[in-house]
C-alpha cells in the first residue's frame, strides 16, 4: 500500500510540475529536463512512471477528469457532470490553451473523446435500461459518436475562446440538449 500510495504522489507531483510549466510554456517547448527539475526528482523517476509527455497528459485526464465524469450517473446528474467539466475547463483554461496550441493537440482531443465516450457509454446503457430495450447498435454506435464530438468540439471552443459564448450559456444549451435528447431517447 506504501508504494502505491508513494506512486500517486510522484505522478501527481509530475502532473503539478506539467501543469505550472503550461502556464507559460507551450507544450512543444516543455522538456523533460524541464518537469524534472520543477517536480524536484530525476529522470529516471519520471521514466520509471511515464514513457513520454504524452503519457503523463494522459494520467493527468485520467485522474482528475476522466474518472471523475465516469462515476456520473448520468440520467440524474448530467448538470453536475455539465457543471464538474465546466469548472475543470475555466480553472485550468490557460494550460488546456497551451496544450491545444502544441503539435499534441489532436493526440490530446483523443484523449478527452475516449473520455467523454466512456462517460456516453454507460448513460446510453442507463437509457437502455429505462427503456427496457437495446437500441440498435449502429444507433447506439451513432449516438456515442454524434455527442462525443459535439461535447468535445463545444468545450474546446470555449477553453479557447471564452468570450465568445459565457460559461453560462453554454452550460444552459448542454443541460437543454441533454434534457430533452434523454426524455426523447427514452420514448424512441
Amino acid at each position: 500500500m506504501k508504494h502505491s500510495v508513494a506512486s500517486y504522489n510522484t505522478k501527481k507531483s509530475l502532473a503539478e510540475a506539467l501543469k505550472k510549466l503550461l502556464l507559460t510554456n507551450n507544450l512543444d517547448h516543455i522538456s523533460i529536463t524541464d518537469i524534472v527539475t520543477e517536480a524536484g526528482v530525476n529522470r529516471k523517476t519520471f521514466y520509471y512512471h511515464f514513457s513520454d509527455i504524452y503519457e503523463l497528459i494522459a494520467w493527468i485526464l485520467r485522474t482528475e477528469v476522466m474518472e471523475n465524469l465516469i462515476n456520473f450517473d448520468i440520467l440524474s446528474d448530467y448538470r453536475k457532470g455539465i457543471k464538474f467539466v465546466m469548472d475543470y475547463v475555466e480553472k485550468y483554461q490557460d494550460i488546456i490553451v497551451s496544450v491545444a496550441e502544441s503539435s499534441a493537440r489532436s493526440q490530446i482531443r483523443d484523449l478527452l473523446c475516449d473520455g467523454i465516450r466512456a462517460s456516453l457509454v454507460v448513460s446510453i446503457g442507463e437509457v437502455e435500461d429505462v427503456r427496457g430495450e437495446e437500441f440498435e447498435e449502429g444507433f447506439r454506435d451513432f449516438l456515442t459518436e454524434f455527442f462525443t464530438e459535439a461535447i468535445a468540439g463545444m468545450i474546446a471552443r470555449w477553453a479557447e475562446d471564452p468570450e465568445r459564448r459565457s460559461r453560462a450559456q453554454i452550460e444552459s444549451y448542454l443541460t437543454q440538449i441533454f434534457d430533452q435528447t434523454v426524455n426523447n431517447l427514452k420514448q424512441i
